[in-house]
């Protein structure tokens, strides 16, 4: 967007602060699995939706945490 005697400094803001909006307004959207059992060869930060109870488990530090129920 190119502005009359803009000073280079606000001209790099401007640019970074369009990068960034665009980059927002593309994101895709976090979405956890819905699973009917235990997934197996979690890694650490997985989580999931056990549809048998409706909680939301987080697996960490070698074992699944319950951290909501819905």
């Amino acid at each position: 967007m190119p502005y009359i005697n803009l000073p280079p400094v606000l001209s790099t803001i401007i640019d970074e602060l369009d990068k960034r909006i665009r980059r927002l307004e593309t994101a895709y959207r976090f979405s956890v699995p819905v699973v009917a059992t235990v997934p197996t060869n979690l890694r650490n930060g997985d989580m999931y939706i056990l549809s048998t109870n409706s909680k939301l488990y987080i697996y960490y530090n070698g074992t699944n945490h319950q951290i909501a129920n819905l």
